[in-house]
């Protein structure tokens, strides 16, 4: 029908199974051009004998802005809420949010459902920016001024804080039966974000890092949004466990790729 993202083949009973990347097949794909993530994600879907609308991905990045837009982040002290609305309006791919939509939809979920804890995902990101760039000193995101900049290094540091809180209440927003697993699964996606980004920092102290080494840092630090974007928009479309964690696989390679 017009209203799926993915159309998937029939399968039987035990025809799902994890399945690695054709990595020759990647390399020979980025090897040619510079990818973008979406030009990625096409791609691999379309090695996996999936057929993938792109239309899908502009409506589903067209409702996340108008949510961001319509968010109420708070008022008083502006200092702290002014910083929120800025970051948050900058802008971005959306692709973490879009993938919790997706992953919904894949499994025939109704993906208003889905907009919260998308909007989640999306918030505890922007968060992670922000801190991210006072530790890297950053003067610019997004060609715009960082927050520390714009304000100040004290103002960033509680502002981001404040989006943590926000990202919880926005998940705390799903249908109560799911949200205890939803919850967990935000939980450990936020632990190995903060993990990721300590081995980050202690790799800039090494003289030389191994490939292993970088690849589980990156797996960890910047893969792991993706993972639980992707199994949470397959829980809230009702996918199986087992199902949901193929979709959780699919988000460490795409984002390894990219």
């Amino acid at each position: 029908s017009n209203s799926k993202i993915v159309h998937l083949p029939a399968l039987k009973d035990g025809d799902m199974t994890r399945r690695r990347p054709d990595t020759a097949k990647m390399r020979q794909l980025l090897e040619k051009e510079p990818l973008t993530l979406e030009q990625v994600l096409q791609k691999l879907l379309q090695n996996t004998h999936t057929s993938f609308k792109l239309d899908s991905i502009k409506l589903y990045h067209q409702q996340i802005e108008q949510a961001i837009k319509e968010s109420k982040y708070g008022s008083n002290p502006k200092e702290l809420y002014e910083p929120i609305e800025y970051i948050m309006s900058l802008g971005g791919k959306r692709m973490r949010p879009i993938l919790v939509m997706i992953a919904c939809d894949l499994f025939d979920g109704d993906t208003n459902k889905a907009l919260h804890p998308a909007l989640a995902i999306e918030i505890f990101h922007n968060f992670t920016l922000v801190h991210d760039d006072i530790m890297d000193k950053a003067p610019l995101r997004r060609n715009k001024e960082t927050v520390h900049i714009k304000w100040n290094d004290n103002i960033a540091i509680l502002s981001g804080d404040a989006m943590m809180v926000k990202a919880y209440q926005e998940i705390c927003k799903a249908e109560p039966k799911q949200l205890p697993e939803l919850l967990s699964i935000f939980n450990d996606t936020a632990l190995k974000v903060c993990e990721g980004q300590q081995m980050d920092m202690n790799l800039e102290k090494l003289l030389k890092v191994s490939i292993p080494q970088y690849l589980k840092m990156i797996e960890i630090n910047t893969a792991v949004l993706l993972d639980g974007a992707l199994k949470n928009g397959a829980l809230i479309g009702g996918a199986r466990e087992e199902d949901a964690l193929h979709l959780y696989d699919f988000g460490i390679h795409i984002r390894i790729a990219f």
